[in-house]
């Protein structure tokens, strides 16, 4: 559990350094990096708060062996399992968002990349239908789960991994979001082909452009999830033991929680090493190739990747200006 919260804590220090530096890059629509930068850092809170989380229930079991525990401290027990539910939820879902975003997009390519429309926070109040389905269960928990103690049915509601159940139904929405994402950046390629050669402006072109560099990007990322989900089948066979086999072994007990820690790291250690892959192909990472042209009063600082912009509209213009000399007759 060290280890995994020694990987949030990094992540969150990378997303205070670099976050600003990705806001910068003009070369990606306002809307995308809006939500990349969102999901971004909810998912680097799922290394955090799970050994928080765990820490806290540990000390506070044995601190309520001795003496009736607080309000405020049940509360911080509670917000810590409830942070660490929702960033999660937002890693099992991190697919499907993504790949509404670019659906989102493209299918509004002509003006898309002159609106400045809300559809980063609608993904964002997610979070809010998560707190929903948390409300949800608390009242199922509370009023139908006849096992334990009021406490531990509350912990079981907040938490994903302390009921078995629920974290069963978690490896079925995790597979699904990554089923969804290979499905759309695998033939989001051939589509875009199509329309390269047939879009009627700049802002479609750049559109189109836009999204074929963040399939290049995100399909390495989804092949390495879809690894992270076989290495875990070993904890999703303990797991439907633990709700359809269970008949109370303190050996599979065991069992079980050895894997949600193996899961929770193995999660950790993919989400650090996605989260470096992906400011390092969008070039956050890479020391700022910025060319200095001086004069007498000051020094302009030109960004590399603003200028490859430039350079790509003007190719872009001109291809449309050539092709506009062409009779009608003869375009294709």
């Amino acid at each position: 559990m060290v280890v995994e919260f020694g990987f949030g804590f990094v992540m969150v220090g990378l997303n205070a350094m670099y976050l600003k530096r990705f806001w910068q890059l003009e070369s990606y629509h306002k809307s995308f990096r809006q939500t990349f930068m969102g999901v971004n850092v909810i998912l680097s809170f799922t290394a955090l708060f799970h050994p928080l989380s765990e820490f806290a229930d540990e000390f506070l079991t044995s601190a309520a062996a001795e003496y009736q525990l607080s309000a405020v401290q049940r509360a911080l027990q509670y917000s810590l399992y409830i942070i660490d539910h929702v960033a999660i939820v937002f890693l099992h879902m991190k697919f499907y968002i993504l790949s509404f975003e670019r659906v989102f997009a493209f299918r509004r390519r002509t003006v898309y990349e002159h609106e400045d429309n809300n559809l980063p926070f609608r993904i964002l109040m997610f979070a809010s239908f998560v707190l929903l389905e948390l409300v949800a269960k608390l009242i199922f928990y509370l009023n139908f789960d006849v096992s334990g103690t009021r406490d531990e049915r509350i912990l079981k509601a907040l938490s994903i991994w302390k009921s078995p159940s629920f974290f069963m139904f978690s490896y079925a929405l995790y597979f699904s979001s990554v089923a969804v994402g290979m499905i759309f950046f695998n033939n989001i390629g051939r589509v875009l082909r199509h329309y390269r050669y047939h879009s009627q402006s700049l802002s479609e072109s750049f559109e189109i452009h836009q999204t074929e560099k963040i399939s290049t990007i995100m399909w390495p990322v989804l092949k390495v999830c879809l690894y992270v989900g076989c290495v875990s089948t070993p904890s999703l066979i303990v797991c439907i033991h633990q709700v359809f086999f269970f008949n109370g072994s303190a050996a599979w007990q065991s069992a079980y929680a050895m894997c949600v820690r193996v899961d929770y790291f193995i999660v950790a250690i993919y989400t650090f090493f996605s989260f470096l892959y992906a400011f390092h192909k969008f070039g956050v990472l890479q020391r700022s190739r910025d060319h200095y042209v001086a004069d007498s009063h000051s020094t302009t600082i030109i960004d590399a990747a603003k200028k490859g912009q430039d350079d790509y509209f003007k190719i872009l213009q001109a291809s449309w200006e050539c092709r506009e000399k062409i009779p009608t007759k003869l375009r294709l």
